[in-house]
């Protein structure tokens, strides 16, 4: 029965070390590693399209401040 409760740890006790390395990386980038480095890229786009946004709204209202003069 022990031995049995020993085989089982160690079964668990390898695949936490294994989920651990991939999560975290051996020696190598990791898939959180690799996740943020997503997520920065997405919120960055998402930061360029609004900046977009906001300056064709920008120049938009310039445009019909002009065109409302004459």
């Amino acid at each position: 029965m022990e031995n049995l409760i020993f085989e089982r740890l160690v079964r668990i006790e390898t695949v936490v070390g294994e989920i651990k390395d991939r999560l975290f990386g051996n020696g190598q980038e990791g898939e959180l590693a690799r996740v943020k480095t997503r997520l920065r890229t997405l919120e960055r786009f998402r930061w360029l399209i609004l900046g977009m946004v906001m300056l064709l709204v920008a120049v938009s209202g310039i445009a019909a401040a002009l065109l409302n003069r004459r």
